[in-house]
């Protein structure tokens, strides 16, 4: 292995062979003596100890890699196709969901879940390892819509039994307490952090107010 030196004379960076390691000699340029430091061990770097192994020299632990659900075009096709379904059906219907209180119930039933499942997947944090899937997913989503049911039900219970909103006041007290109740309800549903589960209540009622748009449905009374 050669070894770097540099004349204290002339500054030359010159290497020179090992076998001369701690004698004393002349530059080959100015002529100036040269000390030859010592050499040095070499270097060696190993790989990352993989965790213990038992006698057959295999791991104990399989190592933790994270689980990265991606969405394929075809689950893409296929949501994109029930949204159109769906405000398709909300222009037909626009009569018969007006005047039926029930089947604008069973309206957001059958897009809720829909709803919700896609905006967890757009929300999830990507750097977490767990994500949720099958049985799992299905009743954490069942959950969710059951929560925006009951504020959708109690909004609708505010609003024909106390005649709100009427004025703009009434917004800043019941948007507020809608939005907070429905952002824990995905926080506790999901696991989701606030903000994102604040989004996620926030594009499921984006959502449905489109589809009543479409329906003819008004969400709440004219503000003056």
């Amino acid at each position: 292995m050669a070894i770097p030196v540099i004349c204290p004379g002339c500054k030359t960076a010159f290497r020179v062979s090992d076998k001369f390691a701690g004698q004393t000699g002349p530059c080959p340029k100015c002529k100036a003596p040269i000390k030859i430091p010592a050499a040095t061990g070499e270097v060696k770097i190993h790989a990352p100890d993989a965790g213990p192994k038992d006698a057959k020299g295999k791991l104990v632990f399989k190592p933790i890699r994270r689980l990265d659900v991606t969405i394929g075009n075809n689950a893409w096709l296929i949501g994109i196709g029930c949204a159109l379904v769906a405000v398709f059906a909300a222009w037909l219907l626009g009569r018969p969901l007006q005047e039926k209180f029930l089947l604008k119930g069973v309206g957001v039933l059958l897009v809720t879940p829909g709803l919700s499942v896609a905006g967890y997947f757009f929300l999830r944090n990507r750097e977490k390892l767990e994500v949720f899937t099958g049985r799992g997913l299905w009743v954490r989503t069942a959950i969710c819509t059951a929560a925006y049911l009951v504020l959708w039900g109690g909004y609708a219970f505010v609003r024909y039994r106390y005649n709100m909103p009427t004025e703009i006041w009434h917004l800043f007290v019941i948007l507020p307490s809608l939005l907070t109740l429905g952002s824990l309800a995905a926080l506790g549903s999901y696991e989701l952090d606030f903000g994102s589960a604040f989004l996620h209540y926030c594009f499921h009622v984006l959502a449905i107010v489109v589809l009543a748009y479409m329906a003819g449905i008004q969400m709440w009374p004219k503000i003056a």
